[in-house]
């Protein structure tokens, strides 16, 4: 695996991480790289194409940090907040779209 820490931290947009970001990151790094391993057992896969995606999968996750919920109303009137949640579809946190499967697919010997 290629993806560092540091490359998450530029994929967001950060000047700096703190100890506690990085060290998830570090994790999810890991946990991305199983899942595709897993998939593909016995494939040899381009490197490049699975660092693109291990980059793809941590960037959004660090962007959305709560999967699971779907929108936010918020009435100002009589000051109601209502969080929508749908954990039906959700498999993991660390979400792999169908088009990155297929990206990695497609460059597997």
């Amino acid at each position: 695996m290629g993806v560092t820490v540091d490359d998450i931290r530029v994929e967001l947009g950060k000047q700096a991480l703190t100890d506690t970001q990085s060290d998830q990151i570090n994790a999810w790094l890991w946990q991305v790289e199983r899942l595709i391993r897993d998939h593909f057992p016995g494939f040899t896969l381009d490197h490049d194409r699975v660092d693109d995606v291990v980059r793809w999968v941590i960037t959004a996750r660090a962007q959305r940090p709560d999967p699971a919920k779907k929108s936010r109303e918020v009435a100002v009137d009589d000051g109601r907040i209502v969080d929508t949640y749908d954990t039906g579809g959700q498999r993991s946190w660390l979400e792999m779209l169908s088009d990155w499967w297929d990206y990695l697919a497609s460059g597997s010997a």
